[in-house]
């Protein structure tokens, strides 16, 4: 196996099961941590894509939440994006966020980033696990939902470039200004993603500067 792709997945995969966030029984806990193990030897492309596979399928099954599933397979640095991301518009929904646009300026910044198409189905702050962040929410005429979501930096976490991960449904770009985490989490492609990020970026900087007490 030498995709570095699948590599990578399979190790986010073992950090997943090796951080034991729920009771597992012992004989299937083996049986993941086994399926997980790659030994220096001739393993046909799918009996690896087989093994990924039934590791998320267990995975999902003993967790009951699958944000939870998604949110195990992010990098931990870009985890306060996607775990907002989920509790905000997926299990709350935007029918829960129905009422005005909190913040016109932030709205202006995005507006003027975002491609064709596009429009803000919601902007508000909201806090989850007790952290703050300002939420927006973009939706398009194909039923697309992208969140960008901006925090407070907090001690011990560092984006200093756009870093950038996929999970089994999202596609999840970080970066850090002005003391903030910035994300775009959303089911587009990784690159589209990315560069999503990269378009609203300096627009989020600028209204940082100007409004640095909204967060």
């Amino acid at each position: 196996m030498n995709d570095p792709q699948e590599q990578q997945y399979l190790s986010r995969l073992r950090g997943a099961v090796r951080s034991d966030p729920v009771d597992m029984p012992a004989q299937l806990e083996y049986r993941v941590r086994s399926s997980l193990r790659r030994p220096n030897g001739r393993r046909t492309a799918w009996i690896a894509a087989a093994a990924t596979f039934a590791a998320i399928l267990l995975i999902a099954i003993f967790v009951p939440d699958a944000g939870q599933v998604e949110t195990l397979l992010a990098p931990a640095s870009l985890r306060p994006g996607l775990a907002d991301h989920i509790h905000c518009t997926l299990q709350r929904g935007l029918a829960h966020h129905s009422g005005p646009l909190e913040d016109p300026l932030l709205v202006e910044a995005v507006s003027s980033a975002i491609p064709g198409g596009y429009r803000v189905a919601m902007c508000h702050r909201c806090q989850f696990r007790g952290r703050p962040y300002l939420h927006v929410a973009l939706t398009d005429g194909d039923a697309k939902l992208v969140s960008l979501i901006v925090t407070r930096k907090q001690k011990g976490e560092e984006l200093p470039k756009i870093e950038a991960a996929k999970t089994i449904r999202f596609s999840i770009a970080g970066c850090e200004t002005h003391g903030h985490l910035v994300y775009v989490v959303s089911g587009l492609e990784d690159i589209e993603n990315q560069t999503l990020l990269a378009n609203l970026e300096p627009k989020i900087q600028k209204y940082l500067q100007i409004a640095p007490q909204k967060m």
